[in-house]
């Protein structure tokens, strides 16, 4: 859900909610078929993420501005999943696509090296997009011993966990961007990179293109 403006909007599969800041029930739009993550742009707008099979028979994802209504009007990104039929499944070889409004513009994280999109909010249009020069961590055995031993115990996985082991492809690297957040004034850039002080962020003021490094500390879910 989001609750940035004036109400909250709960994104649900196919459905869109809407409810003010006390709770109360607004409305709802159903059939937005592959629509999710969508979040409030200025003029009764919204930015989410599509998924869907192209004539090709391959899994695209993209991030578009939608209109009132939620029907798309503008591509901003479109990238390749990482679940493709016949070719199992390559959790954490790229950036899952992410965005986020702030400051009148609409920021992405796709691919795999350190490089945020910038969008303006209102036309779509692209402008110069923020980059890093960033060595990317490595992804170590132990790490993949921590996704697997996941998947054995976890209530979704753990019946078909051998089919799961079987089809999950771990890369030799993290991507560079894991997370990406705004509280409306920073944009907040998590990696994978971590230390005994918590996990590496870079913070971007809105308008400033100069990044501060911080490291974080993040509670364990």
């Amino acid at each position: 859900f989001n609750t940035r403006g004036k109400t909250i909007l709960v994104n649900s599969k196919n459905r869109i909610s809407f409810f003010s800041k006390d709770g109360n029930y607004i409305r709802e739009i159903n059939g937005i078929g592959g629509g999710r993550d969508f979040f409030p742009l200025p003029g009764n707008r919204y930015s989410g993420n599509h998924s869907w099979t192209g004539e090709d028979g391959k899994r695209y994802s993209g991030i578009y501005i939608y209109n009132k209504d939620f029907k798309k009007s503008v591509e901003l990104l479109k990238a390749e999943s990482i679940v493709q039929a016949g070719k199992g499944w390559h959790l954490f070889s790229v950036t899952y696509n992410q965005h986020v409004e702030c400051g009148g513009k609409i920021f992405t994280a796709s691919g795999t090296e350190f490089e945020i999109g910038v969008f303006d909010a209102q036309t779509g249009k692209k402008l110069e997009p923020i980059g890093v020069q960033y060595r990317r961590a490595a992804f170590s055995p132990e790490h993949k011993k921590t996704v697997l031993d996941h998947y054995k115990i976890h209530p979704n996985t753990k019946m078909e966990y051998d089919w799961w082991k079987k089809n999950i492809h771990f890369p030799d690297h993290f991507p560079a961007i894991r997370t990406l957040l705004t509280d409306g004034t920073y944009i907040y850039i998590r990696t994978y990179e971590e230390n005994s002080n918590g996990h590496l962020f870079y913070l971007f003021k809105t308008g400033n293109r100069a990044p501060k490094k911080v490291f974080l500390p993040i509670a364990p879910s």
